[in-house]
């Protein structure tokens, strides 16, 4: 039995190696095709979205249709400063706990950003609000 399953593998590797060979002599002897379709596939808009949609599920756990549920579930705002997400120029963040590996909301690039840079350090946070706060104060006085 065991050399029966050895040899269904072998000749699974076989016929993938020679798939391989195939595909590869094939794309040199059709090199206009092969460009037509990659240009086609890169302008119809499938790569963005495959590729959002593979982002998305490897590093957050998350799929396209829940991204959107949290994007209505927003109303299209910025979970912290609450500017329109949909707006040109704006890129849409999935913030998340780095140890917990937990998506927590979604945030503007600049929003994303600023809690990036303060490595989530609450007392960081805090420390950065007195300070800002106090030289209001000193400005206003």
């Amino acid at each position: 039995m065991a050399v029966d399953t050895l040899q269904k593998e072998l000749d699974a590797l076989t016929r993938t190696r020679k798939m391989k060979v195939y595909r590869r002599s094939w794309k040199e002897r059709n090199p206009i095709k092969v460009f037509n379709d990659r240009l086609d596939y890169a302008s119809s808009g499938r790569k963005r979205k495959n590729n959002r949609d593979w982002h998305l599920r490897n590093k957050y756990g998350i799929t396209d249709i829940q991204f959107q549920e949290m994007l209505k579930a927003q109303n299209n705002l910025c979970a912290l400063c609450q500017c329109n997400l949909l707006e040109k120029e704006r890129k849409i963040c999935v913030d998340h706990d780095h140890e917990l590996n937990v998506v927590r909301a979604l945030l503007c690039s600049a929003c994303n950003n600023a809690i990036g840079l303060f490595c989530d350090d609450v007392s960081l946070l805090q420390r950065a609000i007195e300070y800002i706060q106090f030289h209001k104060q000193k400005v206003t006085k």
